[in-house]
């Protein structure tokens, strides 16, 4: 991203009074390892099989019609 990485878009989100789950999908592994990475609802590597993120997107959408 042209203004910010992705961990500080990270931070911003998390500073705010969030209601919307937030998956992570980066082709960078060394995020999984990150500390502010562990603040999202999921972690998915970037691939070109898009199967895995639109599993999470559903199971997030699912779980959140239950709260």
């Amino acid at each position: 991203m042209p203004v910010m990485d992705g961990m500080e878009a990270l931070g911003r989100i998390v500073g705010k009074d969030r209601k919307i789950p937030i998956i992570l999908n980066s082709s960078y592994s060394g995020y999984r390892e990150d500390f502010m990475s562990w603040v999202a609802d999921a972690y998915v590597t970037k691939s070109s099989d898009l199967e895995e993120l639109k599993t999470k997107v559903k199971e997030l959408l699912e779980k959140g019609e239950t709260r």
